[in-house]
Formats: C-alpha cells, structure tokens, sequence
C-alpha cells in the first residue's frame, strides 16, 4: 500500500477473506499487517486499537500449528515489528533474526528490518542489513540512505547522516525532522529550521507514507 486509502482497501479484503475463512493463519497474518501500518506508517487516529488488533492476530497465528515457512516468515517479520513497538528489543531482534533466516536473501525484508535494529540500537547490524539489501536489490537505494542516515544521527555520526540524507529527493517528513536534528547537531540552526520547516509542510500536506507522530509534530512547534 502507498496510502492510507490503499491500506484500508487491502484491510478490508483480508477482513472479508477472513470473514470466510475464520481459521485461515496466512489471513490472520495479512490482516496483523494491515493494523500494522495503519498504526506505525500512516499514523492512524485509531492506533490503540490498530496495534492491539495486530498484537490479537499475531498471537492467534503463534498458536496455530503446521505454519507453513512462509506464513512464519511473515509472523517473525510483523512480531519483530509489534514488539520493537514494545520496546521488548531483544525479542524484536530475534523475530528479525528468525524471519531473515527463513528467507536470507529477501533483500526487501532485510531493508525492512534494519529499522528494528536501528531501534534496539545495534547500529553496526543494521548498517550490514541496510547494504547487503541494495547489493541485491538497487532499487532499495533511496531507501538505504534514508534509513543510514537515520542510524547515523542515532550513532552520533551527524555530518555522515546529513550527507545520506540529501541524496533522498522524497525524504517521508519523519526524516526530514532527523535531519533537521543533525544539522542543529552540528551548529547549522538556519538549516535546520529550513528542514523543520519542509518536514512540517510535507507532512500537513500527506505526500509521503510516513507520517508524524503528535510527539515528532511538537519538537517542530516547539
């Protein structure tokens, strides 16, 4: 999905797949994801209640039996994501680490994960993640530099970060702020309010797939 409408249009086909199959774990598992970015990537109003659903599905799926290695594939890849939300980083790492195992060249899945990592802090990880990814899979290369400079600014690495930062032309406005920090990280205050600037008036204007979160929306008023 790249919208919101896009992902409510998927959720409610799952929903309704679901509706005629009540034990399907592969539907339960794609629904689980719905919530998921409803929650974490268009910052749903609703996102209590999305997470919780996602948390539901997830473990209805655990306690299911004969999982076929695709369907664990996708449990590992969302539980890493639902308890990296927890801030249960040890555990979200393992998720990571099991759904890489079960599909070690999904270059997509690997650039995806790197942001949990990221989160639990193991930088240097997620940085080989990030650049095995666009090894494979060039395209990803927007991707990678956003997330790169998002664990650079998080290493302290701030004129590193910067640079990752500027060579994404559609940065989503979650980055744009990160960079905005960098910047005044590194004594550049006009540059970066110019970037909060920019992160405020992407993100009010909803063309990117990564919203804000009321806490990010504060740092820029503030």
């Amino acid at each position: 999905a790249t919208s919101p409408e896009d992902n409510d249009r998927a959720g409610r086909i799952w929903a309704q797949g679901l509706g005629h199959y009540p034990d399907s774990a592969l539907l339960q598992v794609k629904l689980g994801w719905y919530h998921w970015a409803a929650y974490w990537i268009y910052r749903s109003p609703q996102g209590a209640a999305h997470i919780a659903e996602a948390e539901r599905l997830a473990n209805q799926v655990v306690g299911s039996k004969d999982l076929t290695p695709e369907i664990r594939r996708q449990l590992h890849w969302l539980n890493a994501f639902l308890r990296m939300q927890r801030r249960d980083f040890d555990g979200a790492v393992a998720s990571a680490k099991m759904a890489v195992e079960l599909s070690p060249f999904d270059a997509r899945m690997l650039s995806s994960l790197a942001e949990v990592l990221i989160c639990a802090g193991d930088y240097r990880a997620a940085l080989g993640w990030i650049d095995q990814a666009v090894a494979w899979e060039p395209d990803l290369k927007p991707a990678a530099h956003a997330s790169r400079g998002n664990a650079y600014r998080l290493m302290g690495r701030d004129a590193q970060a910067v640079i990752e930062f500027q060579q994404v032309p559609d940065l989503s406005p979650r980055m744009i702020l990160s960079a905005a920090i960098s910047l005044m990280q590194l004594g550049r205050p006009a540059e970066a309010r110019q970037w909060a600037a920019k992160a405020a008036a992407a993100d009010l204007a909803g063309n990117s797939a990564v919203a804000m979160s009321a806490e990010e929306r504060a740092q820029i008023a503030g």
